[in-house]
């Protein structure tokens, strides 16, 4: 059987070592939740300028809106 590269390490090492991954742990989910924010505001700022457009009397979705999408669903 291998050895793993954490089977030549200290318990000290062991400790320090899943410290660290705990602190980045929680910078990744400090920044994931920062994003999910954002992409909050950037929705609801979109839904708010449709209902504008709606009320407006222009069409919900125009021409522009749909080659828009299509060309995140080419990009994605």
């Amino acid at each position: 059987m291998e050895e793993s590269f954490l089977s030549g390490k200290s318990e000290r090492d062991l400790i320090l070592l899943l410290r660290s991954l705990q602190t980045r742990k929680r910078k990744i989910y400090v920044q994931s939740w920062l994003l999910q924010g954002y992409i909050c505001l950037v929705k609801s700022e979109l839904i708010k300028r449709l209902k504008d457009r709606h009320h407006q009397g222009e069409p919900l979705v125009t021409e522009e809106d749909v080659e828009s999408v299509a060309d995140m669903l080419v990009e994605s």
